[in-house]
């Protein structure tokens, strides 16, 4: 019998439905996010209503602690709103629910320092229940799509800073997400290096069809995105349509 007769294909295992047959990816509505109760409180996000569509290459703009991350958070499902909805219509549920379909790039260093690169990257594919080889296979993929798959034998701490980040997109994108949510993935590199990493992120999103929504305070990164938002003391604020080309973002 052979061994890989009952291994789930790449198509059936990691394969999620493309980006342009969706439509309104992210939903929300009146959301707010409130730390702790009574008078140490602290309000992170204050009725926060918008929609991000298939398409969207979409930058969220801030000064540090104005509630990018945490608005992200509540993007990707990691956070529960206090008040209000974060509904993913296109999904059809919550991204928890259907891993794969929203790749996260986060803040700062990510990786697991005990698992190489290639490892890391085909992490989230096991976690779905792909088959051991057909993970390695798309991680795999992936790192040569972004042109780092020499590196996929070292460890985390053998690796640049560009170098980690590049592969922590391969990570995100390894599962053919409809949607890319990136934090600040810029925030810890010199500027060359930033250009490029975002570069990166941003062909990795045009060959998987996927939205994109990039948290960042530096305008170099912003001003390479069609759209842009501010947020502040946790207020967001949505750049209005009606006077700019937005692409795949309404308010």
């Amino acid at each position: 019998m052979n061994p890989q007769a009952n291994a789930p294909s790449p198509v059936t295992a990691a394969t999620p439905r493309r980006a342009a047959t969706l439509g309104t990816l992210i939903e929300m509505h009146d959301v707010a996010l409130t730390y702790g109760t009574g008078p140490t409180a602290v309000v992170a996000i204050h009725g926060a209503t918008c929609q991000v569509a298939t398409g969207a290459r979409l930058a969220i703009t801030g000064p540090s602690g104005s509630g990018k991350s945490t608005l992200l958070h509540l993007m990707a499902g990691l956070e529960r709103p206090t008040t209000g909805s974060v509904t993913w219509p296109a999904l059809g549920e919550d991204p928890l629910g259907r891993p794969g379909l929203v790749g996260v790039v986060f803040q700062g260093p990510s990786l697991i320092p005990t698992l190489d690169v290639a490892e890391n990257v085909a992490l989230p594919l096991v976690l779905t229940g792909t088959h051991a080889r057909v993970a390695h296979e798309l991680a795999m993929d992936a790192l040569d799509t972004l042109e780092i798959d020499e590196l996929a034998s070292k460890l985390p701490d053998e690796l640049s800073g560009g170098q980690a980040q590049r592969v922590a997109i391969a990570r995100a994108m390894a599962t053919r997400p409809v949607l890319i949510l990136a934090d600040e993935p810029t925030g810890q590199l010199d500027r060359a290096t930033g250009e490029h990493v975002i570069d990166v992120l941003l062909e990795a999103a045009n060959m998987l069809g996927a939205a994109v929504v990039i948290s960042t305070h530096d305008p170099a990164v912003s001003d390479r995105l069609t759209t842009q938002w501010r947020i502040r003391d946790g207020v967001l604020s949505t750049t209005d349509p009606s006077t700019t080309h937005d692409r795949g973002v309404t308010r």
